[in-house]
């Protein structure tokens, strides 16, 4: 897709009413030349002239002005369009391939290109009656002398092709520093996120600074830096050759083509009123090639994410559940830190309204990817997934999720009751809130909260009064009592946990809190993505769940 085509997609009458605009007021633009070369030579200077002035002048002030009005509309709506459609493929994409994208990668493709774009589009827009300036002008250069334009065009042609030429090493750079953008955002992420961890350590700080950080940003800026300068290079050369075909109609066209005083002059106004145009269309170069790279980074972003779109089937709602089994599921995946593929399976697995599962095992186990593809998250590469003894087919994944109230290790918290209805949900909460203890630092005013910037302990005891609230048939906890202190832990384990059961939920819950496995009514073991089946009487035994 180019810019003309983000342009058109939006609205085609727009788009092209703004360009039709930008071509009448360059071409008004360009008749002031001729007006103002027939006042000079003229003595009497007629009435007909000054009128003509007028209007001209009037024409291409309110063309102009309404053109940049629908060129900042187009922007603005672009760029509406642009995150609206790739937050829409980010969510529409299966969870693994947005995890392999990257939020570093996602974040810069949301901000820097669609940005880049947005800047591009009025620069699109705005070369256009640039354009008409100089077709005006090189028209009305023909009319003066035919031996003279073929001049010209050839001192034009000969300024493309040097511009070109120094534009392409600039267009390189420029994608270069693009490259780099992605690395940058990876490594502000850093920043902000293990801020902690750096100020605690001096020398890892020192030496993130010095080897990695600086480095990306110094190459960035560096790429950034000679294609802006590039562009600059082929900018002056063009001008100077501009400025050279002056020179020469001044001084050699009177006597290689015997052309005339006033000819020359004319020529001469002309050129020169050539200069601010093609100074803005140059000017112009290096944005638009950075909103062209932007523009590819989007569309490969958005096509590796189309590429992989879920099918979401219909929207029929979730039935009630009577058993949710998993059979000889498995799932792979590569570990960047070992370099090799892990496979969590064959696992076979059911769950039951009332009943509490319990997974535990070592770190790397498997235990999350296993409740993701519980969950249907992922995909299982082989083996089956049966609601109530039925398939779950391609493209009923959304409706096998929608059975699912989840808190992961890194649980996100909306600053909103978002998608949670019903009467009382306000009053609930408020309950909740106070249950655990959050009371004093959360308020719901119109189903909005107060705050969510909480510890991480109580970002997940609000993530639970989420999930409490949302009130679905399969409840699935992550580490969650990991940063809770033992009253939380204790109230999680022996009363919230129950409480679900009783209500006839199903309740899978990965943990380590072997004091409290006296809880589940069944734990499972995983260890390197196998399942060693246990209960809480009995000794462990190598055999599926």
């Amino acid at each position: 897709m180019s810019l003309f085509e983000i342009i058109l997609k939006r609205s085609r009458l727009a788009a092209l009413g703004a360009l039709v605009l930008g071509l009448i007021g360059g071409f008004a633009s360009a008749g002031l030349v001729a007006v103002i070369r027939a006042a000079l030579e003229s003595d009497a200077r007629p009435a007909s002239l000054a009128v003509t002035f007028v209007g001209l002048c009037a024409v291409m002030i309110v063309a102009r002005f309404w053109a940049h009005a629908v060129v900042v509309r187009q922007a603005e709506a672009a760029v509406y369009d642009l995150r609206l459609r790739l937050s829409r493929q980010i969510l529409d994409a299966p969870l693994r391939t947005v995890e392999e994208m990257g939020p570093a990668r996602l974040l810069a493709i949301l901000t820097e290109d669609v940005l880049a774009v947005a800047g591009a589009i009025p620069a699109t827009l705005g070369v256009v009656p640039q354009l008409a300036v100089v077709l005006g002008c090189l028209v009305y250069m023909a009319w003066l002398s035919f031996p003279l334009f073929l001049a010209s065009v050839l001192t034009m042609a000969a300024g493309i092709f040097v511009y070109r030429a120094v534009a392409e090493r600039a267009v390189k750079q420029l994608d270069s520093a693009r490259k780099d953008t992605d690395d940058l955002a990876r490594h502000f992420r850093t920043v902000t996120d293990g801020v902690k961890e750096l100020k605690l350590h001096r020398k890892r700080r020192e030496e993130f600074f010095a080897q990695v950080l600086g480095p990306t940003a110094a190459s960035a800026g560096q790429n950034a830096m000679r294609g802006m300068t590039a562009f600059a290079a082929a900018n002056g050369i063009g001008q100077a050759l501009l400025f050279f075909a002056i020179g020469g109609f001044l001084f050699l066209a009177p006597t290689l083509w015997k052309v005339a005083g006033p000819t020359v002059g004319g020529f001469v106004l002309a050129a020169l009123y050539l200069i601010p145009p093609l100074d803005f269309v140059l000017g112009a170069m290096p944005v638009l090639t950075r909103g062209t790279i932007a523009l590819r980074s989007i569309e490969a972003a958005g096509l590796s994410l189309s590429s992989a779109r879920e099918d979401h089937g219909t929207d029929r709602p979730a039935p009630a559940i009577d058993t949710l089994a998993l059979s000889a599921v498995t799932y792979s995946y590569h570990r960047e830190d070992e370099g090799r593929s892990f496979t969590v399976g064959p696992v076979d697995l059911a769950l039951r309204p009332g009943e509490i599962v319990f997974i535990v095992g070592g770190n790397g186990g498997g235990k999350t990817t296993l409740a993701k593809v519980l969950a249907g998250l992922y995909t299982p590469e082989s083996g089956e997934v049966r609601l109530n003894g039925e398939l779950v087919g391609r493209g009923e994944e959304e409706r096998h999720r929608e059975l699912f109230s989840a808190v992961f290790s890194d649980a996100f918290v909306f600053d909103s009751l978002l998608g949670i209805d019903g009467a009382g949900v306000d009053e609930a909460a408020r309950a909740l809130l106070s249950r655990l203890q959050l009371d004093h630092k959360v308020r719901i005013d119109g189903r909005a909260l107060s705050t969510t910037a909480l510890s991480l302990g109580q970002r997940k005891r609000l993530a639970l009064l989420m999930a409490l609230l949302d009130d679905r048939p399969i409840y699935l906890f992550d580490e969650w009592a990991a940063e809770q202190d033992p009253t939380f832990r204790e109230l999680f384990y022996t009363h919230f946990l129950p409480e679900l059961r009783a209500r006839g939920k199903a309740v899978l819950v990965i943990s380590h809190d072997d004091r409290y496995f006296r809880v589940a009514d069944r734990i499972l073991k995983f260890e390197y993505g196998k399942v060693l089946a246990y209960d809480s009487r009995t000794q462990a035994s190598e055999t599926s769940a």
